[in-house]
């Protein structure tokens, strides 16, 4: 069989011969007649492009095989973690015997006749070469053991270590099977397993609780569990700290080991917004590492109590029931002014803008109704105008329906015509069905038969033509239940915002029936309350100009961990928004990472992001609805340092063996006076690489035939040819 180089060779010449010949019979005649010396060079040039030429048209292939000797390369595989540091581990690697510093810090190899390249590993992987590196200080949060030895096979041929000495503590904690990534590297791994393998005493905090949304001016509880390891029964002092300042002092008994304790804390915020809580645990002698004593979140304490006004035209069962409601809910506070006829208000003076100072939302009961002081009415109206405070407005028996247009834009609808009354019973419409206002029950089939449930109200209203940023909610069907017709479809409950704030309607009288039968059939489902409660919260809720919200507002995170995150999309009418996308940012101390969610129900996007360090991070969610942007929403969420090398201190000499077992590579004892004495080292190795050497890829082979044209141009110029 002949050679590929051989072949090769012969192609060539024969390539030569062939374009010599026909170089030579091309200039045979030449007119006018060349000189010898010129004839030579042109038959030359050309026989060379021609030559060149043919070795790009037949492509023929070089491939031979490259020898080279490599002197063996050991591997020192050092554990760069956290537990090396705060356990002293990395001082004990400075006194194996044999692996003495070089100057300048770094480790040599214990033979001078291999090569030592240094990797640090712990929960990334860095690469050094042979003056090697300072390991007196670990740094790494984590280790990944399986990553090492992935990142060494990755090597080139040439590269890769003919024995690996690792020396670590064993305690993996993050990554794959170290003992299956050691054995697909395919060299002998020798180990060196420092530290102590019983648990080192420890105190940490496991974790703090506490409600992420909170109340100001309310206390609020808060709980962290405290674990020992080789101190139960001594006693710890926790403290908790709030903005900076000192909100409690508690003192714990250590519990036996495996156990936790808890201190209980109340906490009171005195203002409301994002508060940053730490929990701090104080060490005792002896204790291995500090670093996992305390515990940093974040907390956003909202309004103390939302404050409610209540106008009314007079006293009746509708307004009792309302009043009753709203009050059984903890944070509302309910002022009244009902109208008591000739004399003034029950309980306090007419509204003005000055007694709307301060109020959450406004709910006009009845209002203006006969016998209703014009000058009283219009006052309240225009402070309602001014203050553009949200408010509910239900109709009951209130007459002189051209007196609303005192509300001028407020109201959601722009005219109502009276025609007698009718009995009806609600029935969700579509924008009501997720509306979070008439949500009565958790998932759509369970609120549209809670709202078929309700006993009949009088609706007193016979044409309604609404504004175009409001919708129907709930409308008022036959009470016989037959299916409506187009006459029947009168709106009970309407709701919208526009450009002057928010308002929700209710065109129907006696709906204190809705708690009245029910209690009276003895369910424990109160119907008018939680109704009450969610068209406050949605009418407060300062979303205006803001449809996209987290749904968790606040939050903690540890570094490295998956964090989720839940945001909300709603349409003008509050609907959910469905087919949209959002996309949410994280911005962290040194940088800037972009995740997309995907809707699990309609108007609710889900997914997590990964916040890659420590500190304060603010998390950006922007949404688009067909390619429009609709709105954003913006979250602090405090990242804890991600310490697992804190959890468990102990060394783990049987994965260390584990790995030498797999891999043919011995288990060194740091108690030897020389442990690396006996460590067989590798002996040089012949490398051979195959070489392929493909002509029709060379692009420079271009080159020169352009110039041996050029010069065969020049030639004939110079020789008078055409």
């Amino acid at each position: 069989m002949i050679p590929v180089a051989l072949r090769i060779l012969l192609t060539a010449l024969s390539l030569a011969a062939a374009a010599f010949g026909l170089a030579s019979w091309s200039v045979r005649s030449s007119s006018p007649r060349l000189s010898g010396r010129t004839r030579r060079l042109l038959i030359a040039a050309r026989s060379a492009s021609l030559t060149l030429a043919g070795f790009i048209l037949l492509s023929p292939v070089l491939e031979f095989d490259r020898t080279v000797e490599r002197k063996p390369t050991v591997t020192l595989l050092l554990d760069d973690s956290r537990s090396m540091a705060d356990a002293g581990r990395n001082r004990a690697i400075l006194s194996v015997p044999g692996l003495r510093p070089a100057p300048g810090a770094g480790f040599l190899s214990p033979d001078g006749g291999n090569r030592l390249s240094v990797v640090l590993l712990s929960d990334c992987v860095r690469f050094f070469g042979p003056d090697g590196v300072d390991s007196s200080r670990a740094r790494g949060p984590a280790t990944d053991m399986a990553a090492a030895f992935r990142g060494l096979a990755g090597l080139p041929e040439e590269k890769r270590p003919s024995a690996v000495l690792l020396v670590s503590d064993g305690a993996v904690n993050l990554g794959g099977d170290p003992v299956r990534a050691a054995s697909d590297l395919g060299v002998p791994v020798h180990t060196l397993c420092v530290g102590d393998s019983s648990p080192a005493p420890d105190i940490r905090i496991v974790r703090a609780l506490s409600g992420r949304t909170v109340l100001a001016e309310t206390e609020c509880p808060v709980e962290v569990s405290v674990s020992g390891r080789g101190f139960g029964g001594r006693s710890v002092t926790v403290t908790l700290y709030a903005g900076g300042r000192k909100a409690g002092v508690k003192t714990v008994l250590l519990p036996a080991d495996g156990m936790e304790t808890e201190a209980r804390f109340v906490w009171k915020p005195e203002t409301p917004g994002d508060w940053t809580l730490r929990a701090e645990v104080t060490g005792l002698p002896g204790e291995w590492s500090t670093g996992n004593n305390e515990r940093l979140w974040t907390v956003q304490a909202l309004k103390r109590r939302l404050r409610i006004l209540i106008l009314a035209g007079g006293p009746g069962p509708d307004l009792s029931f309302i009043r009753r409601g709203l009050e059984s809910v903890g944070d509302f506070r309910v002022e009244t002014r009902v109208w008591k006829g000739g004399s003034g208000f029950y309980e306090g003076p007419a509204f003005s803008r000055a007694e709307l100072s301060g109020a959450d939302a406004v709910f006009l009961v009845a209002v203006p109704a006969p016998g209703f002081p014009e000058p009283a009415w219009r006052n309240a109206a225009a402070a309602i105008l001014s203050s553009r405070l949200p408010f509910a407005w239900f109709a009951g028996t209130a007459a002189g329906d051209g007196a609303l247009s005192a509300l001028g834009d407020r109201l959601p609808f722009t005219a109502l015509v009276r025609d007698g009354s009718r009995t009806v019973t609600g029935r969700l419409t579509a924008a009501g069905a997720d509306h979070p206002a008439v949500r009565l029950r958790e998932g759509a089939d369970a609120n549209r038969r809670a709202w078929l449930s309700l006993p009949p109200v009088t609706a007193r209203a016979g044409r309604l033509v609404l504004k175009p940023w409001a919708a129907a909610l709930v409308d008022g069907g036959p009470a016989d239940g037959r299916p409506a017709d187009a006459a029947d479809g009168l709106p009970l409950i309407v709701a919208g915002s526009g450009a002057s704030g928010k308002c929700l309607a209710v065109l129907g009288e006696g709906i204190y029936r809705w708690d009245l039968v029910t209690a009276g059939l003895g369910s424990a489902d109160a119907v008018l309350a939680p109704f009450l409660e969610n068209a406050v919260r949605w009418l407060v809720r300062g979303d205006d100009g803001r449809p996209v919200r987290f749904i968790d507002e606040t939050g903690s995170a540890d570094a490295g961990r998956p964090f989720p995150v839940a945001v909300w999309v709603m349409d003008a009418a509050s609907r959910p928004a469905a087919g949209g996308r959002v996309d949410v940012t994280v911005d962290g101390p040194s940088g800037r990472a972009v995740e997309t969610l995907e809707m699990t129900e309609p108007g609710i996007y889900r997914g997590q992001v990964r916040p890659a360090e420590p500190g304060i991070h603010r998390i950006t969610a922007e949404a688009r609805v067909d390619g429009s942007p609709i709105g954003s929403d913006t979250l602090s969420v405090r990242v804890n340092p991600f310490l697992p090398e804190l959890a468990d201190s102990r060394s783990r000499p049987e994965l260390m063996r584990s790995i030498s077992g797999a891999t043919g590579g011995m288990v060194l004892n740091p108690a030897d006076p020389r442990p690396l004495a006996g460590l067989p080292l590798p002996v040089s190795e012949r490398i051979v690489t195959p070489v392929r050497v493909d002509f029709v890829d060379m692009a420079w082979l271009l080159i020169p035939m352009a110039l041996l044209l050029c010069f065969e141009w020049i030639l004939r110029r110079r020789a008078g040819m055409d």
